[in-house]
């Protein structure tokens, strides 16, 4: 069988195709590699400053310091879409209290705010933090305003409690106020 140069040229054309989709795929194979996911190590609250402690990666550095856009449990996965460089407060027309505590008491959950050893406002969920090792800096709203703010003086404690714990001696965490 006998080609004619117009069947030739076609042929070889199909072969030189053929040949480079086949070296493509194989370049790409052996390029392509499986992507390492940053995974949380601790429990990590919404606007909760992030630290190296609270990750698992070979790449930290595009996350470690930023603030969480949302909640993550240990063996979530957190990409950089997932950080923010500041943290962001939801609006609200409350006052709110800053207090260092211990950073095993920042869950996400409510925390009740204690003035001088008795609640003061209603139980509420922390908004901010931002953690070290130890311990978190973390942002409560305090609503309603209750009419015991009156007699704060820079001699008042505050501290926190879980809701509906007894805000007295032992209280988690002691803050002279400001």
């Amino acid at each position: 069988m006998t080609m004619t140069p117009g069947q030739k040229f076609k042929l070889i054309c199909v072969i030189v195709y053929a040949a480079i989709v086949g070296i493509i795929t194989l370049v790409a194979s052996f390029r392509i590699a499986p992507v390492a996911h940053t995974k949380a190590t601790n429990p990590i609250a919404q606007n909760q400053r992030i630290s190296e402690a609270d990750l698992r990666s070979i790449d930290v550095d595009k996350i470690r310091g930023g603030y969480a856009r949302r909640s993550f449990v240990p063996g979530d996965s957190i990409t950089p879409e997932d950080v923010a460089a500041t943290p962001s407060f939801p609006p609200t027309e409350a006052f709110a209290a800053a207090l260092v505590v211990p950073r095993d008491r920042v869950d996400g959950g409510e925390l009740q705010l204690c003035l001088d050893g008795k609640a003061f406002g209603q139980p509420a969920k922390v908004v901010a933090s931002t953690c070290d090792e130890k311990t978190c800096l973390v942002t409560i709203p305090i609503k309603p305003w209750p009419k015991s703010a009156d007699a704060i003086t820079e001699k008042s404690h505050l501290s926190i409690a879980p809701p509906g714990a007894d805000c007295g001696v032992g209280a988690p965490s002691e803050q002279k106020s400001e």
